[in-house]
């Protein structure tokens, strides 16, 4: 009869990093374009294009709840700490989200979809 108005913390905590990783994928996209403009580098191109794809792939399986995308973004989010300054800002939000998403009970996560 009586639902909560209070917002579900594993709803905004998925929300949150998924549209992390989005972002991410999108300003690798737009300074690898950048950086192909000023100095073309094939190297640099299709490493920063992997990296797009995957934060972009990891960004979908959170959204569907898939469990391999939880440790991907785990893994991605502690590599993004070593990329000073705005790489460890990301990284320590990236895991704060995780870290609530992970501490939401296992009912409360099917729920959020």
């Amino acid at each position: 009869m009586f639902e909560s108005v209070a917002p579900d913390p594993a709803a905004t905590a998925r929300r949150r990093v998924t549209m992390i990783f989005r972002v991410v994928a999108a300003m690798i996209v737009l300074v690898t374009a950048f950086l192909t403009i000023t100095a073309p580098r094939l190297d640099r191109f299709a490493i920063n294009g992997f990296l797009a794809c995957a934060a972009w792939l990891i960004a979908e399986g959170l959204d569907d709840g898939k469990r391999w995308a939880t440790w991907a973004a785990i893994l991605y989010a502690i590599a993004e700490l070593f990329s000073v300054p705005f790489g460890t800002a990301v990284g320590i939000a990236s895991l704060v989200y995780l870290n609530r998403l992970r501490a939401a009970p296992a009912e409360t996560l099917a729920d959020s979809k």
